[in-house]
């Protein structure tokens, strides 16, 4: 992966200089600008470190690739750039090796795919990786489910205390209840353990 980097006086000046030179636009690039003194007789200069996004994509498919020789499995890598964040998706012949029990192998290969970008650009890139529509299909099941309790809590008046679950998985599950006006969320416990807890309104 290709690390630019560019000086100048001007911070504007430069990047567009860059992105001309490369027929690309800004939304097609990361990039971290510092400022340096120039010293007794120097004025202050600006310098970009910049990154192609395409190249992180195409980054992140080598990645896979990788793994893919190494675990003798034929990965197909997808990567979907949605404001800043890689969406990456993968299927391969064998799904339910790269998920693990409760997901625990895709979360872990998420961790580490962030990292080794991070080491290789120095960029702090957001990733999001789901295997098989492994996540996609977690969430469809996790919204059935508390639209079931919020009827029941509806219907009984008595909260509900859900299963510990990470920090995405809550706030999906504090924005589907805001769609209930009678009902309302609440986060408890400590983490790795804190689970969201379904209340009734009282008048």
């Amino acid at each position: 992966m290709k690390i630019y980097e560019v000086e100048g006086k001007v911070k504007e000046e430069i990047l567009n200089e860059f992105l001309t030179e490369n027929n690309i636009e800004e939304k097609d690039i990361l990039f971290v600008a510092t400022e340096e003194n120039g010293g007794l007789f120097k004025g202050k200069k600006v310098k970009l470190n910049i990154v192609k996004k395409e190249d992180i994509a195409n980054y992140i498919k080598e990645f896979f690739d990788n793994i893919a020789a190494l675990m003798n499995l034929e990965i197909k890598t997808n990567v979907e750039i949605e404001e800043d964040i890689f969406k990456v998706s993968i299927d391969s012949t064998d799904n339910s090796i790269l998920i693990g029990k409760d997901g625990r192998i895709l979360k872990a290969l998420q961790i580490i795919l962030k990292q080794a970008i991070v080491k290789t650009c120095d960029f702090n890139i957001k990733v999001n990786l789901d295997i098989g529509n492994y996540k996609e299909k977690k969430l469809k099941h996790l919204e059935v489910l508390t639209r079931r309790l919020a009827n029941e809590v509806i219907k009984t008046k008595v909260d509900v205390k859900m299963d510990s679950m990470n920090s995405y998985e809550r706030r999906y599950v504090h924005n589907i209840i805001g769609e209930y006006t009678m009902l309302t969320t609440k986060s408890e416990g400590e983490e790795p353990n804190r689970y969201v807890v379904i209340k009734y309104k009282e008048d």
